[in-house]
């Protein structure tokens, strides 16, 4: 699921050093999610003296990070997709947060579910893990199916890691479930996928971008025939042919996981380069107060760091899995 953002970030990074301006090193690290982790590699990153750091996609570890990260006077861009509580915003003068707002996506999946024909056999689950992030998509995907008139049949969910989902399946199959929301990693996704359409074969399964990875179809086995996908589609984080460029040149190296993420860490980069130039050096605090200024033509769209600092993705498209037509795409 990394493998997109790392790619893009190369990209980007690449970009910047054709300019001539600012020259940017970027090195991957993992937090694993996990928040003891997430302050092991926020330490680590501090000792081995990086100027800033964009990443911490996990709630908790954006959180655990950002205070290392505060003390020791470094920039943090955190990606977190569901907003962390306000106190991350004031962790200190050098801790931005820029994440993707998981809503319009589950939202757009549930105005597409609820388009399905409301007959008397059509039933809509939503299936989730216990993460933030899938929690927020699945109440966003509960209000968009309530907004057309519509409700959820039953919401699921299950434990990250688990390899067996024969009572969730189960469940599923007695209620008579027809479409699912399954909000979940590449590896639960195809597991559960797998063994879902073994029982309910005309089952139709739609997934978010960051199930978009390889992994999935392949461990969905035939279930993949089953599968939606979406995926950030049109004018995504308000990206302008430049982010459609870069969208484009991942897919064709086989990277389409993590869209929204994949321009947000883009985005945040290409605004800590040109913070970079117009401060004059890398200095932590001359680059924060950059940053807190409105920032040059940047070309994937605006990068607000304010109290929030959601972006929101406007356009998604619900796709077949490997196949290029939209099902669905909607502003």
């Amino acid at each position: 699921m990394g493998r997109a953002v790392h790619a893009g970030a190369a990209l980007v990074a690449s970009d910047i050093h054709a300019t001539g301006a600012v020259r940017i090193e970027t090195v991957a690290v993992e937090d694993t999610c996990a928040s003891a982790d997430a302050v092991r590699a926020a330490e680590a990153l501090v000792v081995a003296k990086f100027d800033a750091v964009i990443g911490f996609p996990c709630r908790a570890t954006a959180q655990a990070a950002a205070l290392v990260f505060a003390r020791a006077g470094r920039i943090l861009i955190a990606t977190a997709p569901i907003a962390p509580p306000f106190g991350l915003t004031q962790a200190g003068p050098t801790v931005f947060r820029l994440p993707v707002a998981a809503t319009s996506q589950g939202q757009f999946i549930g105005q597409y579910l609820a388009k399905k024909p409301a007959a008397p056999e059509t039933r809509i689950a939503i299936v989730r893990d216990k993460t933030h992030q899938a929690i927020g998509l699945a109440q966003a995907v509960d209000a968009g199916v309530r907004a057309a008139g519509r409700t959820v049949a039953t919401v699921e969910m299950f434990t990250g890691g688990d390899k067996a989902f024969g009572p969730l399946v189960a469940r599923l199959k007695a209620l008579g479930i027809t479409h699912v929301a399954l909000l979940a990693y590449p590896v639960e996704a195809g597991l559960i996928a797998a063994e879902l359409v073994t029982v309910r074969p005309g089952i139709e399964i739609v997934l978010p971008d960051f199930a978009a990875t390889d992994e999935t179809p392949l461990i969905a086995g035939a279930a993949a025939s089953r599968l939606r996908v979406v995926l950030p589609s049109g004018d995504p984080l308000g990206a302008a042919e430049a982010g459609q460029q870069l969208l484009a040149r991942l897919k064709s190296h086989g990277m389409i996981a993590g869209g929204a993420e994949t321009l947000t860490v883009a985005s945040a980069l290409e605004a800590y380069g040109d913070a970079v130039r117009r401060a004059g050096s890398g200095e932590p605090a001359a680059v924060a107060a950059a940053l807190r200024e409105a920032p040059g033509p940047l070309r994937y769209g605006a990068t607000p760091f304010d109290a929030r600092g959601h972006r929101a993705v406007r356009y998604w498209a619900v796709y077949r899995w490997g196949d290029d037509r939209r099902l669905m795409e909607e502003r």
